[in-house]
C-alpha cells in the first residue's frame, strides 16, 4: 500500500470522527434527559450498594454495570446533564474508532470506513449516544471483544489478547443482555471456524 492510499485512508477516518463529533455534541449542554434517564438516576439515590442491587437493579432487568457506574459517578458530577452524558458520548466515539482497528486487522479498511460513515450520521446511532443507559456501551465492548478476538486470530496468537477479550466480554456482559449473547455467539463461532480449519489442514 503506498503511502497517498495510507494518508487518504487516515484522512478519511478523521473526517469521519469530526463529524460523528458534531452529532454527538452539537447543542451538548442544552440537552434534556430522557423518561429512560430519568428512571435510572432517580434509582442512584439509595443509601448503600445491596439497596441499589435490591430496588434499584433487579426491578430494571439489565446487567448491573451501567446502573453501578451512575450510582456512584452521577454525584461526583452533581447529577449534570452534559456531564452525565459524555462519558457515554466518548464511548460512541470509540465504537467508531473500533470498527476503523477491526477493519484493518482483518485488511478491510475501505469496509471499516464505509461502516464508520454510515455510523456517524446514523439518528439511531447518534440518539443512544447520547443518553445514559447502556447500550452505547454494550456497543463498545462487544466491539473491543471482536478487535481483541479477531487480533488473537488474524494477527497475533497471544495469550495477551485472550485476557483482552476476556476483560471486554465481561464489560459487554455487565452492559447489556444482547451484548453478552453477541459476544457468547462470536466467542463460539470463532472456535468452530478454528477447529474446521485445523482439521481441514492436517
Amino acid at each position: 500500500m503506498n503511502k497517498n492510499k495510507i494518508n487518504s485512508k487516515i484522512l478519511a477516518q478523521t473526517l469521519i470522527l469530526v463529524v460523528a463529533a458534531c452529532a454527538l455534541f452539537w447543542q451538548y449542554p442544552h440537552l434534556q434527559f430522557t423518561h429512560d434517564e430519568l428512571s435510572a438516576l432517580q434509582r442512584t439515590q439509595f443509601k448503600s450498594f445491596g439497596e441499589l442491587i435490591d430496588k434499584g437493579i433487579r426491578i430494571d432487568g439489565h446487567p448491573a454495570g451501567v446502573q453501578t457506574f451512575l450510582y456512584y459517578y452521577a454525584p461526583l458530577v452533581n447529577y449534570s446533564s452534559w456531564a452525565l452524558k459524555l462519558p457515554f458520548s466518548l464511548l460512541a466515539l470509540g465504537s467508531i474508532v473500533l470498527v476503523f482497528a477491526i477493519a484493518k486487522t482483518i485488511k478491510q479498511q475501505a469496509a471499516g470506513i464505509y461502516t464508520g460513515a454510515i455510523m456517524a450520521v446514523s439518528q439511531y446511532f447518534i440518539y443512544y449516544g447520547q443518553i445514559t443507559r447502556p447500550y452505547e456501551a454494550g456497543l463498545f465492548f462487544s466491539l473491543l471483544s471482536a478487535w481483541f478476538w479477531m487480533c488473537y486470530f488474524y494477527q497475533n496468537a497471544h495469550f495477551k489478547n485472550l485476557i483482552g477479550f476476556a476483560i471486554a466480554a465481561a464489560g459487554a456482559s455487565y452492559s447489556h443482555q444482547i451484548s453478552l449473547l453477541l459476544v457468547g455467539i462470536m466467542g463460539i463461532h470463532t472456535l468452530i471456524n478454528a477447529y474446521v480449519k485445523s482439521v481441514t489442514y492436517k
